[in-house]
């Protein structure tokens, strides 16, 4: 079986300034301050192997390759004191352009998995997944394998471990220093796969013939994340959490973390007219930067609420239409965020500097949504 498919995703950001009168607050000037543009392409093959050898072993082996295209364009005047206003009409004359890539490169991977029952309630499964980019020739071998036992009739414990590698963003890893001589170099190509090791434990049980119940234990731990070479709290760990990556170079995978967590899900087959299903979700998520302090990550928020339930009444002649009702509630921790240093910001012509040394120490509100 071979398949093939290509992704294109692309994003825009713009950020116009407003300048107002301290007074009166009125609009004096808007200008364009920052342009970003993220375009990713990906041409995807992927073929794929299975055969059965015996009614207990099962074997499933593939490759895929992925061709990536990226163009990362970043122009910024945002109150930038390095660029002249040479009409004084507090406007900077030009953009300066911070990123300009325009660059593709293949990720190959291959995979074999082998499924064998011991009993009819006693599995297990086991295998390698491989990648290699060619950019920067990194490699990297993962060993993975579970063991799902049904130990009564409607209830099974499952326990699985993993290393999984995961792509540096491209646009950090292809980032343009500027250099003295006015050009750019790539500082950030010699970065590795992120990695992790995933430690897993499930519970799960049927409830009758229209509910189920799933109990999910799981430890994460991080490594070889991207950080810088002298001591920061900067992690690569924390890119997503904005619209634009980070202007960092000459980065080294010396980054580690962590994540660990509990996950109780409740489902109600639809049945008898309706269905519903609920998530509870408790869960940490630390980090350390190049300065060896432990902090929350961005995407520590502490727990996530998820409720959704529908109900279906048939009308009309024979009950052939139906009438519906869906709901969903949504709720979640505060986000955590690094603070503003005010001074240094005010120093800096406007332009955000934030208090590095207490990176994600501050929590937004928490999350509430009904639909």
């Amino acid at each position: 079986k071979t398949v093939v498919g290509t992704t294109l995703m692309e994003t825009e950001f713009l950020q116009d300034n407003i300048l107002r009168d301290a007074a009166s607050d009125q609009e004096l000037l808007k200008y364009r301050a920052t342009e970003v543009t993220d375009r990713e392409q990906r041409y995807t093959v992927s073929t794929q192997y299975n055969r059965k050898f015996s009614p207990r072993f099962t074997l499933r082996a593939g490759g895929i390759v992925e061709q990536y295209r990226i163009y990362s364009l970043v122009n910024d005047r945002d109150m930038r004191t390095d660029i002249p206003d040479a009409n004084g009409d507090s406007i900077p004359d030009y953009f300066l352009t911070l990123r300009d890539v325009d660059e593709s490169t293949p990720l190959v991977q291959a995979y074999a998995q082998g499924e064998y029952r011991f009993t009819d309630e006693l599995e297990a499964t086991f295998g390698l997944h491989g990648q290699y980019l060619d950019i920067n020739q990194d490699a990297l071998v993962e060993p993975r394998a579970a063991l799902s036992w049904q130990f009564r009739p409607q209830q099974r414990l499952s326990v699985a471990y993993g290393l999984h590698g995961q792509l540096v963003p491209l646009p950090i890893l292809l980032y343009q220093q500027p250099t003295e001589d006015g050009g750019y170099a790539r500082t950030n190509t010699d970065l590795s796969f992120m990695k992790s090791h995933h430690a897993v434990l499930a519970y799960d049980r049927r409830l009758g013939s229209d509910w189920r119940l799933k109990l999910e234990a799981y430890h994460q731990w991080l490594f070889d994340l991207p950080v810088e070479q002298t001591p920061s709290s900067y992690s690569a760990v924390n890119e997503g959490a904005d619209f634009v990556f980070t202007e960092r170079g000459g980065l080294v995978s010396e980054g580690t973390g962590t994540n660990m967590g509990l996950e109780l899900t409740v489902e109600k087959f639809f049945s008898k007219g309706y269905y519903a299903l609920g998530t509870v979700s408790l869960f940490r998520s630390r980090y350390e930067g190049s300065d060896g302090v432990e902090r929350s990550t961005a995407f520590d928020n502490g727990h996530v609420v998820n409720l959704l339930a529908g109900k279906e009444w048939p009308i009309g002649k024979n009950g052939r239409n139906a009438l519906t009702f869906d709901t969903k509630f949504t709720t979640s921790g505060g986000r955590p965020y690094t603070p503003i240093d005010l001074a240094a910001t005010r120093a800096n012509g406007g332009r955000e500097v934030l208090v590095e040394d207490e990176a994600f120490s501050l929590r937004y509100a928490d999350y509430l949504r009904l639909d």
